[in-house]
């Protein structure tokens, strides 16, 4: 999953919460991918707070990615 999280290293945080905002239509989608791409929080963690499994996470997180980086042409 590191290298997912590469695609977005040249996006600042300004432009990640923006993205994800106008991009991800879910409330909690957007929540969690914010705790990820801009609080850098564990996927476990996340996964705790929201009662989901890391996996579902990191899909999440990895939709909310390829999004972004879709957009931010």
């Amino acid at each position: 999953m590191g290298r997912i999280l590469d695609k977005v290293k040249d996006i600042s945080v300004d432009q990640r919460i923006n993205l994800i905002n106008q991009w991800v239509f879910s409330e909690r989608n957007r929540n969690i991918s914010k705790r990820k791409l801009v609080d850098d929080i564990s996927y476990e963690r996340i996964a705790e707070e929201y009662e989901l499994t890391p996996n579902t996470v990191k899909s999440i997180v990895k939709s909310a990615i390829c999004v972004m980086c879709d957009k931010n042409i």
